[in-house]
C-alpha cells in the first residue's frame, strides 16, 4: 500500500503514437483528414500540428465524430495580434480551437492541444498555438455529452491549399499512471461542499505533484491547511471575452475553473510555485495563474480541497517520476540536466543533437528563488548569433496586458524577470528543417507576470545540432535547466 491516504501504485500507461502524418499541397477543406479507430471513453488525447505556408489564412477545425454543426462548440482564447491584445468567447462556434492557426506566410504555425473527458459530459479541449503575428492560448469543448468520440476529423473553414502540415496524435489511458506521473489517489464529491485532503505527502522528496480536478464547482486548494493570506498569485484571464491581468493575495490557491490542471512545485527551501490552467464554460472564463506559496520553510504533507459551493466532481493527484520524466503525459526523455548557479552569461549548449530525427524538443527552466534580480534566459540555435530570430507574445503583466510581435533579434526569448522570484518557463521546439523552425513557450514570473509566445528561427536549410541557452546579463541566475525529446 502507499502512505496514508495514498493509493497503492496502479499499472502505467504509456503514451502511445496513433497518427504522425505528413501531407503537401493539401486541401484540408474539400478533403478533411480523419482519424478512426479513437476511444474518448477510455483514452485522453494529444494533437500535433506543425503547418508550414498556405494559399489564404484560415481556421484549423478539430472536430469529434466529424460534427459539423456550426454551433455544437464552445471556444475560448486569449490572442495576441501584433501589439493587439484580445480575448474572445463563443459558444455557438464551429470548432473548439484552432482560430486563424492556418497562415499564408513563410513563417509557419505549430499547435499542441490536449482533449479530455468522456461520454456524460463536455469534452474538453486546452491549446497553444500561433503562426505569422498571432500567438493563442485557448480552450473549448465539444457541446455533445451524449456520444463516445470515436474519429476526429481535422478540416479548415475555407477552401485553401496547405503546403505541408504534419499531424501527430498520442493516446494515454485514463485513471491510471501515465508517462511521467503516478496516479497517487481520487477524491470524490457527491452533492457536498466539505473539505477533502490528500494526507501523508512527502513533498521534499518529489519533483512535482499534478492535481486534476473536473466538478460542477471551482476548487480551492491549500497547502498544508493553511488557510491565511499567503498565495500571492497572478492570473491573465479571458472573462466574457476581455483579457484581465491581476495580482492579489488569497488564503488558497484559487483554480477559477470547472476544469483545471494544477501542477505544484513542493521542495521547501524557497516558496513553492504553483501553476494552474482552467476554464469555466458558464462563467465565460478561462484562466492561467501562478502562485507562490509564502511558506518556504515546512514540507508539504497534505493537500486541501475545497469546492466553492456543493459539486459533484473528482480531485486525482499524480506525483511525478523523477527519472527520466517530464511534466507531460507523452512519452519525454531527458537528455540532460544542468544546474545554474551564478553568473550564465556563457550560458550552456546541449550539443550532438539530431533535430531532424526528432519530433519536438522541449527545454524547461525553473529559477530557484532569491537569486538575483533582471533574470534574462535566451535561446539560439547551431551558434547563430545573427538577427535570424523572431516572436510574437501576448503577456498580463500585474494589472495591464500587452502583445507585441519583434523582429530581428539575435535569440528568442525564455525568460525575463523582474525579481529573484521562482520562475518557471517551457519551450517546444519543432526542429525539423526545410522551413523555419518553430517554438511555443509558456512564462510565468515576477510574481505579477504570465506570458504566451510563439517565436521563428529563419534558417530552413540546416539541421538543428545545438541549442544554446544563455543569459542576457550577468546577474545571478539559480535553477534546474533542462532538455527532452519527444519520443514514440
Amino acid at each position: 500500500m502507499g502512505a496514508p491516504g495514498q493509493a497503492a501504485k496502479l499499472g502505467v500507461s504509456n503514451s502511445q503514437t496513433i497518427f504522425d502524418k505528413t501531407f503537401t499541397s493539401r486541401n484540408l477543406n474539400s478533403s478533411p483528414e480523419v482519424i478512426l479507430g479513437m476511444d474518448g471513453d477510455v483514452y485522453d488525447y494529444e494533437v500535433i500540428v506543425f503547418c508550414a505556408g498556405s494559399s489564404g489564412n484560415t481556421t484549423l477545425q478539430l472536430r469529434p465524430n466529424s460534427d459539423s454543426s456550426a454551433t455544437n462548440y464552445r471556444q475560448r482564447y486569449i490572442r495576441g495580434n501584433n501589439t493587439t491584445d484580445s480575448a474572445f468567447v463563443d459558444d455557438t462556434s464551429d470548432t473548439p480551437v484552432g482560430h486563424e492557426f492556418i497562415r499564408n506566410n513563410a513563417q509557419p504555425s505549430l499547435m499542441r492541444c490536449r482533449i479530455e473527458g468522456a461520454s456524460g459530459e463536455e469534452r474538453r479541449f486546452f491549446a497553444r498555438h500561433g503562426g505569422n503575428s498571432r500567438t493563442y492560448a485557448a480552450s473549448g469543448t465539444w457541446k455533445n455529452t451524449v456520444n463516445n468520440l470515436t474519429s476526429l476529423q481535422i478540416t479548415t473553414t475555407s477552401s485553401v491549399t496547405i503546403t505541408k502540415i504534419r499531424i501527430i496524435i498520442t493516446r494515454t489511458l485514463k485513471n491510471h499512471s501515465q508517462e511521467g506521473w503516478e496516479l497517487l489517489k481520487t477524491l470524490t464529491w457527491t452533492a457536498e461542499s466539505s473539505e477533502k485532503s490528500f494526507i501523508g505527502l512527502k513533498g521534499d522528496t518529489e519533483e512535482q505533484y499534478r492535481l486534476d480536478w473536473q466538478g460542477s464547482q471551482e476548487l480551492n486548494i491549500e497547502l498544508n491547511d493553511d488557510a491565511t493570506a499567503n498565495y500571492l498569485q497572478h492570473s491573465g484571464r479571458n472573462q466574457s471575452g476581455s483579457f484581465v491581468g491581476n495580482t492579489n493575495t488569497d488564503n488558497a490557491v484559487l483554480t477559477d475553473g470547472l476544469s483545471s490542471r494544477v501542477l505544484i512545485n513542493p521542495a521547501s527551501g524557497e516558496k513553492r510555485v504553483v501553476v494552474v490552467e482552467s476554464s469555466n464554460p458558464s462563467a465565460d472564463q478561462q484562466s492561467y495563474r501562478t502562485v507562490w506559496w509564502g511558506n518556504t520553510v515546512n514540507e508539504i504533507t497534505t493537500i486541501d480541497c475545497t469546492p466553492t459551493a456543493s459539486t459533484t466532481g473528482t480531485a486525482k493527484l499524480y506525483r511525478k517520476v523523477r527519472h527520466g520524466s517530464t511534466a507531460d503525459t507523452q512519452r519525454f526523455e531527458i537528455i540532460q540536466e544542468v544546474s545554474i548557479s551564478g553568473d550564465f552569461s556563457a550560458g550552456h549548449t546541449f550539443s550532438g543533437l539530431s533535430g531532424d530525427d526528432v519530433k519536438l524538443y522541449k527545454i524547461e527552466f525553473l529559477a530557484a528563488d532569491g537569486t538575483g534580480t533582471n533574470r534574462t534566459l535566451l535561446v539560439q540555435f547551431n551558434g547563430d548569433t545573427g538577427t535570424n530570430y523572431s516572436y510574437q507574445y501576448v503577456r498580463s503583466d500585474s494589472a495591464s496586458e500587452t502583445s507585441a510581435a519583434v523582429s530581428g533579434q539575435t535569440a528568442l526569448l525564455l525568460l525575463s524577470d523582474s525579481n529573484s522570484s521562482v520562475d518557471s518557463a517551457t519551450m517546444y521546439l519543432h526542429p525539423l528543417s526545410g522551413t523555419q523552425r518553430n517554438a511555443l513557450f509558456e512564462e510565468g514570473n515576477s510574481e505579477d507576470r504570465i506570458s504566451f509566445t510563439i517565436g521563428w528561427w529563419s534558417n530552413t536549410v540546416n539541421e538543428v545540432d545545438a541549442v544554446k541557452v544563455f543569459a542576457g546579463n550577468t546577474n545571478t541566475t539559480t535553477g534546474i535547466l533542462r532538455l527532452s525529446k519527444l519520443i514514440k
